[in-house]
């Protein structure tokens, strides 16, 4: 008789699932056999396990010989061939995914110690403590007013009908069935210029995906010019080169990644010194001839943005990945997006210094648990990019009551913030007129 039955598998870095179908005598032979691949003497299962370079072949032998045309075994042998010399992992039945996922943290959190060499009582003690850590900020997150869905890189998050005869775009409702809308290209939730690779939705069709593209994304890039630049922020095809004036132009550049084969066009001139003095930062240059440096120096882009264009990015983030079947309550919201381009008050934003540096960007979801408290938001965003996050609220939701915009019907919302980010900046993206974008340079070194 045929079973279906899942295992994880735990790096220090990574995990994966595999699902079998296949009779109970099979999974025993899978399970087992990769046992005996890690332990020389019987088939207990001790956990974590220790895999050396040996264990490592036996167990890409194995699984090779015995289920080579099975596909998903094949990501099974790259996640062991991955796996360095004397490296641990957890390997165990996949039962109650519930479970699994209240443990994985602790799990993956102890094979850091265990890859450290550090001896059984010293990971106890750690374990121990950052199991009380966990359960302080479970405490926390139980006490807040919303749930939180979070969203970060590591795992593809696609949102959306797969089949594409069947999708329906959520911003226009257009569908291939009936010729009006089509889905060739990927329609990535947050944009590729933020460095986003693994968020894509599904139901956003190709008219529309164009249209936030040159209508929203564009702005909110734009807005982000001199981040991007000066963290050598990726975009579809490489650093991406920003003019800041008729002959004036920067790239951030990263010695080891170059090709010194390649014609850099307008940067040809700085080729050997980002070679020789291992560069890796920005570089701005200016081929009109100025050879005046000073100690101040102001930079403009010359691309501006629209700041509701910005926030308009933002709360799409939200709506391309809180799931299909959330989206009853932003009709309004979705109207907004896609058509209406004029003034109207929105939210205020807060803007926080993040601690860390986001490469790629993260998303978390907030929905209130109780709908009917009308005091604070339904829904609101945080979407973390490089050194900043951005905190708000999605506009026109039929679950509100108020629109959060006069400083009255803020004030809960805003004593929300002060518990959570103590300090971050308010700033007002209602704005449908176009700002510039500039930066002041205070110490410029002059390359020979």
């Amino acid at each position: 008789m045929d079973c279906c039955k899942k295992f994880i598998f735990i790096q220090e870095d990574n995990s994966l699932v595999i699902e079998l179908s296949s009779t109970i005598d099979e999974i025993s032979i899978f399970y087992y056999g990769i046992c005996r691949c890690v332990f020389e003497q019987g088939v207990s299962v001790e956990q974590p396990m220790k895999i050396t370079n040996d264990a490592k072949d036996k167990i890409v032998n194995f699984l090779h010989h015995r289920y080579s045309k099975d596909k998903r075994i094949n990501k099974l042998i790259q996640f062991f061939r991955n796996i360095g010399n004397d490296q641990y992992i957890y390997f165990y039945p996949y039962n109650n995914e519930e479970k699994t996922l209240e443990m994985y943290d602790v799990l993956e959190k102890s094979l850091v110690y265990y890859n450290q060499g550090c001896c059984q009582e010293e990971i106890a003690c750690k374990i121990g403590d950052y199991i009380s850590e966990l359960s302080f900020a479970k405490d926390m997150l139980n006490s807040m007013p919303y749930t939180i869905t979070i969203i970060v890189p590591g795992k593809k998050v696609i949102v959306g009908e797969r089949d594409k005869s069947r999708r329906k775009c959520i911003y226009c409702g257009g569908t291939q069935v009936e010729e009006n809308a089509s889905f060739k290209e990927k329609a990535h939730a947050i944009p590729e210029a933020l460095g986003n690779k693994n968020f894509i939705q599904n139901e956003e069709c190709d008219i529309c995906n164009e249209y936030f593209a040159e209508n929203a994304e564009e702005d909110f890039s734009n807005m982000l010019v001199f981040n991007r630049l000066k963290y050598g922020l990726k975009g579809k095809n490489g650093y991406p080169i920003f003019q800041f004036g008729s002959k004036k132009y920067a790239r951030f550049f990263d010695w080891e990644e170059e090709d010194y084969e390649k014609d850099w066009g307008c940067f040809e001139a700085v080729k050997e010194i980002v070679k020789t003095k291992h560069i890796k930062c920005p570089i701005i240059i200016d081929i009109g001839g100025n050879k005046k440096i000073d100690e101040h120096m102001n930079i403009s882009y010359i691309k501006d943005f629209c700041p509701m264009h910005a926030y308009k990015t933002m709360v799409k983030c939200v709506i391309g990945l809180i799931g299909n079947d959330n989206l009853l309550s932003f009709q309004d919201t979705i109207k907004w997006l896609r058509y209406r381009n004029d003034f109207c008050k929105l939210p205020q934003v807060a803007i926080v210094k993040c601690q860390r540096l986001i490469i790629e960007p993260e998303l978390y979801i907030f929905q209130r648990k109780d709908e009917t408290n009308w005091n604070i938001p339904y829904c609101y965003g945080e979407l973390r990019v490089l050194d900043q996050i951005y905190v708000f609220i999605i506009p026109f939701c039929s679950k509100d009551k108020k629109e959060f915009i006069t400083v009255d019907d803020y004030a809960p919302f805003k004593q929300l913030l002060d518990e959570i980010y103590v300090e971050y900046k308010l700033c007002d993206f209602s704005d449908v007129s176009c700002s510039g974008v500039n930066m002041d340079f205070w110490k410029v070194v002059e390359l020979n």
